[in-house]
């Protein structure tokens, strides 16, 4: 797994790759500016991305990876953050950069939540790498897989593909 990612490219690698999204087009600059009210938009899908990644999660075993040590929160974050257990959080924060094998759906949530709020990025790498979805900004989260297994859940989970 580790090798896959230090690859140059991601796409080199898996047959199918994309964006993981709640719109199925690329939103225009105009778009955006209306739809995209930070926080509010993110707060809005965030349960979308959190249920696709549970979905994963229960099929195959989940590793991130960490380019960088997760920040420490401000009160804006931690409020945007809500209902988490902090102690999971203050456990993350001790982790250092590289792999990491997510133990349990709530250090899963905890990590999706950080993604979708902008706060911090993590690679999940589903599986021996089957699939490897990175975090990024306005919910457009890259996703790789080396078969098209996950196009169901995706769907299940009113999200997209956008290629």
């Amino acid at each position: 797994m580790k090798q896959r990612l230090k690859e140059a490219s991601l796409e080199e690698h898996y047959q199918h790759q994309g964006i993981l999204d709640v719109f199925n087009y690329c939103l225009s600059e105009e778009e955006a500016k209306e739809i995209i009210i930070p926080y509010e938009y993110h707060l809005k899908h965030e349960n979308k991305f959190i249920s696709f990644l549970k979905d994963m999660f229960a099929k195959y075993t989940c590793t991130v990876y960490f380019n960088n040590p997760i920040k420490k929160l401000n009160k804006e974050e931690k409020k945007r953050l809500g209902d988490v257990d902090f102690s999971i959080y203050k456990k993350l924060l001790k982790k250092q950069p590289g792999c990491v094998i997510v133990e349990n759906i709530e250090e899963l949530i905890l990590l999706v939540k950080l993604s979708v709020l902008e706060i911090s990025f993590v690679d999940y790498i589903f599986g021996q790498g089957e699939v490897v979805v990175q975090g990024n900004f306005d919910l457009s989260f890259p996703i790789y897989s080396q078969q098209d297994v996950v196009t169901k859940m995706v769907v299940n989970n009113r999200l997209f593909i956008r290629t």
